[in-house]
């Protein structure tokens, strides 16, 4: 928790980058708690060459038949328990939040009350606002950071100890089938909406799986050059009976002739394989890369492809439009008009919602014929003029430019046309196909942030019904929008100046 704590307070720019370091502090920390407290604190490592550094008041001088019986029972009990936790966690926290609203709900004996509803009656709550109201009736928040950090660390510790332990490969199975269950079901009935994170924190724990054959194979070799691990010709007798067993099985063998001798030595070799790709292999991938943009692909045709489709206005999600659409005539229409986005976009996402709107007439109709007919003169005003390309400007302009020119700027025969006077304003066409959408949240504007929403019990004007949703101290049912308006207001009050 502490590590968390710092972690959130260093200040990072998104979402993303917090959770990716997030998770991979809470995977170390489990990893380091799980695999090595118990071989570090049972280890005696005062036979090996270089310094123990205080690790030898253990009774286990390398993976012994003291070391199976013990720390592998140990280490597939913890093991087992952390396969079946995801249930009990979920039967746990789930009587804790029936528990929190029966008592918010006020159990008692007896019958209805004053209102007509019993005490187990949802529409019963002493809740005092409605933002307390959803904390304690919605689901648990999804930490995406733990369940990453519980995946490596089964795989890290399963592939550290299975050449040894192969019990541990059918327990790791177990573990990823229940999470796997159990967060579906979760995330289908229970958690809230996580955030709309990108692919980058996937990433990062697919790349971090990486590494864990290094350890297996790192272990998997030192187990198989134990000699003593297969036969009992090479064991010493001990000077007392308490003292650790020698096992002449020490780290400089690696780089000997003894150490390339035995079932071991193929294992070795991955393990340096594994270690080089880990360590080198993304600067081996980049030039790969750099050979193949530059000798199998055309780079302009790729930047054209790239940015065929870069326009925000159709990339942006219905439901997000709609967002924009609503706070925008509301911020309009407030007694100080304060608008905060400029006429060319406000309207081009008017038009975005009208084109939804006809598309799904289930979506509700938000532009009305007046806010259609100012859409439709500002466009009018703005329109860009054009004019045909004469053959020597045509021969001026090299293949990138062309290439580069809006698909806009071509009249219905398929001509190129240049722009006489300003850029001006153009109808963006909604494809009516399945598209790519802007994940996250799609503005800067700090309300458009669940989180922040949230925090400022800000209900969007949106929502349908939004007055229903604000509670305030008086009795005047008509100025409800005003309590969430202000909030608008004092987070825009640059706008004012």
């Amino acid at each position: 928790m502490i590590c968390i704590f710092v972690v959130r307070h260093i200040g990072y720019k998104t979402q993303t980058g917090e959770l990716r370091m997030v998770t991979i502090v809470t995977f170390l920390c489990q990893f380091f708690n799980t695999a090595f407290v118990l071989l570090l604190v049972n280890a005696d490592l005062s036979e090996q060459p270089i310094p123990s550094m205080g690790f030898n008041s253990g009774s286990n001088g390398d993976f012994n038949e003291n070391f199976f019986t013990v720390i592998g029972n140990t280490l597939i009990s913890t093991m087992i328990f952390n396969a079946i936790y995801p249930i009990l966690d979920f039967l746990m926290y789930w009587g804790l939040r029936v528990l929190y609203r029966q008592l918010d709900r006020g159990c008692c004996p007896c019958g209805a009350n004053e209102d007509g509803y019993h005490c187990l009656s949802s529409w019963r709550t002493k809740s005092t606002s409605i933002q307390n109201y959803i904390n304690l009736y919605s689901g648990p928040i999804y930490y995406m950071h733990y369940k990453y950090s519980t995946i490596l660390t089964t795989v890290y510790v399963t592939f550290m100890y299975g050449f040894g332990l192969p019990y541990l490969f059918p327990v790791a199975v177990l573990a990823l089938s229940v999470l796997y269950f159990v967060e579906k079901t979760m995330l289908y009935y229970a958690y809230r909406s996580p955030p709309m994170y990108d692919e980058k924190t996937y990433e990062l724990v697919i790349k971090m799986c990486k590494g864990a054959p290094i350890f297996y194979c790192a272990f998997g070799y030192w187990m198989c050059s134990n000699k003593q691990l297969l036969s009992n010709d090479y064991l010493f007798p001990k000077e007392f009976v308490n003292s650790t067993p020698l096992t002449g099985h020490v780290y400089p063998s690696v780089v000997t002739v003894e150490g390339w001798t035995g079932p071991g030595w193929p294992l070795l070799m991955l393990a340096f394989f594994y270690l080089f790709n880990a360590l080198l292999g993304w600067f081996i991938v980049d030039l790969l890369k750099i050979f193949v943009a530059r000798y199998k692909l055309d780079i302009d045709d790729l930047e054209e492809r790239e940015g065929k489709e870069s326009n925000y206005f159709s990339i942006i999600s219905e439901r997000d439009a709609r967002w924009t659409v609503a706070e925008e005539i509301n911020n309009r229409r407030l007694l100080v008009p304060m608008p905060t986005i400029m006429d060319e976009p406000f309207y081009k996402t008017v038009m975005i919602v009208h084109h939804d709107e006809h598309t799904n007439p289930d979506t509700g109709i938000m532009v009305n014929d007046q806010l259609l007919a100012e859409a439709t003169q500002f466009f009018e005003r703005n329109a860009p003029v054009y004019r045909q390309i004469t053959e020597d400007e045509q021969e001026a302009m090299d293949k990138k430019e062309l290439r580069t020119m809006s698909s806009l700027n071509k009249s219905k025969t398929g001509d190129a046309m240049i722009k006489v006077e300003k850029e001006g304003i153009t109808e963006v066409k909604r494809s009516p196909f399945t598209r790519k959408t802007l994940m996250g949240v799609h503005t800067y504007d700090i309300l458009a942030n669940p989180e922040y929403a949230m925090r400022f019990a800000y209900v969007d004007n949106s929502v349908e019904d939004r007055d229903k949703f604000i509670i305030d101290d008086d009795s005047d049912e008509e100025n409800d929008n005003m309590q969430t308006n202000i909030t608008r207001v004092c987070l825009s009050l640059a706008y004012f100046f």
